[in-house]
């Protein structure tokens, strides 16, 4: 019976082949992204992207060593093909979109020579980033409707993950707080400028005392929307006394 096999390009790259687990390289992980994400690419076009320094002639043969090393690695061929190469139909690509996933090909930092390739990768992840995005913005607007807040939280949480200057969602994760009836956190948040400033955001003097009413989940929607549109970098404290006036967000 064939093993199955499992593609990982999340995290750290690898190769399940059975209860195997098979580390990929820079190379390896690069060109196995780029059939998982734009399907079977011509070999010549591949060998050139990955060698763009070499003849077509070297970069061609250095491709054929590596997908040699790789069957012999993996002991079964799961880069198929000739002057069309593909992922073998019995790869299975781990989700690369979904939202619990990792950055595409983690940690890989491509050398100054692969620029095309480094382009190419850019712009995936970048893709790929948008895409989580979208996905968990569903998942909140979802725990948000149905007053899970502990949920609607940690999926806000994972958006400022992949996008923590995004102001959008710092707001989010206040209107949440304040939803939530908790106005000691929704009074104070992380900002985008906190490294440069006192590291928290703080609802204005005069909108205070309504975040510590009882009762957050029954707040209108445009009543909440000017609270959060109220916020401000804390004026009058110290950045110290600032933050001990704050819990972080």
């Amino acid at each position: 019976m064939a093993e199955s096999l499992a593609l990982r390009l999340t995290a750290a790259p690898l190769l399940r082949v059975g209860a195997r687990e098979l580390a990929l390289d820079g190379l390896a992980a690069l060109l196995a992204a780029q059939l998982a994400l734009d399907g079977p690419q011509p070999r010549a076009a591949l060998a050139a992207l990955l060698w763009p320094d070499a003849d077509l002639a070297r970069a061609r043969a250095n491709l054929r060593q590596r997908l040699l090393r790789l069957k012999q690695q993996a002991g079964v061929d799961w880069i198929v093909g000739d002057a069309t190469l593909a992922l073998d139909a019995k790869v299975q690509v781990e989700p690369l979109d979904a939202p619990q996933a990792g950055e595409l090909l983690l940690g890989l930092r491509l050398a100054d020579e692969l620029g095309q390739a480094a382009q190419w990768l850019d712009a995936a992840r970048t893709t790929l980033r948008q895409r989580r995005l979208q996905a968990l913005a569903t998942l909140a607007a979802a725990a948000e409707a149905e007053q899970r807040w502990a949920d609607a939280e940690q999926i806000v949480q994972a958006q400022l993950a992949l996008e923590p200057h995004a102001e959008a969602l710092h707001r989010a994760l206040i209107r949440v707080h304040y939803l939530a009836g908790d106005g000691a956190r929704a009074r104070c948040s992380r900002s985008p400028g906190d490294a440069a400033a006192a590291g928290v955001r703080r609802v204005p003097r005069d909108r205070d005392a309504g975040l510590d009413a009882t009762g957050g989940a029954g707040r209108t929607g445009a009543g909440v929307e000017a609270v959060v549109a109220g916020l401000g970098h804390c004026t009058g404290p110290t950045a110290a006394s600032c933050r001990a006036r704050c819990r972080p967000g």
